[in-house]
């Protein structure tokens, strides 16, 4: 088709609805407080040459790869018990395994106009996606974000006569977001005692290390298979005292040894009630059975900043069978 000069100068995020279906469940969500919406589809298009001449000599593509992007402030756990196939209404405790599914998950994105009534301009459709990986971040003075990645089998864009959804009215009695402040990291315990202090970030990373298959005679992907996740907490401090070397690595009367960390049990992260008094009232929680150290830079001291420590911990081995080593609960951890 020709172009066009479009009708409207330009779109705002605010004329874009998400919305998120599990085909396994049959739940469908209209995805409250997100922040992004970002589909790419990569056709490896590869151009052949060939000896004795200077120009391109045609093209040639594989089965298109899809993913959507989504990043959320983090509100409520709707949207992790939907793509984790749970019920949004009833289940209040899931396991990061069940993230892994068979590609039952689509996501749609309604598109409308400038105009001042409802006026649908079309709307982008991604089926059979799986959970590539999920990123859980907390950040001082920043609103608590996850950060999600599907990766699907076909996509499509719907013209405005074709939708397959209407405009609906947006959720008005959820918190917009919740600042890191109201949230808590316990490590080695999930006690008061084994509360950490001086936190400047932290990330929860769930990588399922998903690989879309591709077959010959077959102008789509077959489809997309996911792994054992992998885990890892990075977490950043202000320096303030000799902690977190003496719970992270084996220490003794004189010295921490940093060749020898230590297996932390029964971590946690909660998020809380923003609207209810200082750390009273959970909304969710996070259950990190074994943590353990990978990586660290113990100090980093520079001029004119505040000097900092980073340490990565991985998720080595689980305690609940099936859980892929980290429990997720609304509400507090039971």
């Amino acid at each position: 088709m020709a172009f066009t000069n479009p009708a409207d100068v330009a779109l705002l995020a605010h004329r874009f609805q998400p919305i998120i279906l599990n085909t396994a469940t049959a739940e469908e969500l209209l995805v409250s407080r997100l922040q992004s919406y970002e589909p790419s589809i990569r056709a490896n298009m590869e151009t052949h040459e060939e000896l004795g001449n200077v120009d391109p000599v045609g093209y040639t593509s594989d089965a298109p790869e899809f993913s959507v992007t989504l990043e959320e402030n983090v509100h409520s756990s709707n949207l992790d018990l939907l793509l984790a196939g749970k019920d949004v209404q009833t289940i209040t405790a899931w396991n990061l395994a069940d993230y892994i599914n068979n590609g039952v998950i689509t996501t749609y994105l309604l598109e409308r106009t400038n105009a001042p009534v409802t006026t649908i301009a079309g709307e982008l459709e991604f089926t059979n996606c799986v959970v590539s990986d999920i990123v859980w971040s907390w950040r001082v003075q920043q609103a608590i974000t996850a950060q999600y990645t599907l990766l699907g089998r076909f996509g499509n864009r719907y013209k405005a006569a074709n939708v397959i959804h209407t405009w609906q009215a947006p959720n008005t009695s959820a918190p917009g977001g919740i600042k890191a402040k109201d949230a808590r990291l316990f490590l080695g315990g999930a006690t008061a005692t084994d509360r950490v202090y001086r936190l400047q970030a932290f990330t929860l990373r769930a990588s399922f290390r998903a690989q879309q298959v591709p077959e010959i005679g077959s102008r789509n992907l077959a489809g997309t298979v996911t792994n054992v996740p992998q885990v890892r907490l990075d977490v950043e401090f202000a320096a303030a005292d000799p902690q977190p070397d003496s719970t992270f690595f084996s220490t003794g009367a004189t010295k921490s040894d940093y060749a020898n960390p230590t297996l932390l049990t029964g971590s946690a992260i909660r998020v809380y009630d923003p609207n209810a008094a200082e750390g009273a009232t959970v909304l969710r929680a996070w259950s990190l059975e074994n943590l353990i150290v990978g990586d660290a830079n113990p100090v980093r001291a520079q001029v004119r900043n505040m000097a900092t420590k980073r340490y990565s911990l991985v998720v080595p081995k689980v305690t609940t069978a099936g859980s892929a080593g980290v429990r997720l609960f609304v509400g507090d951890i039971v």
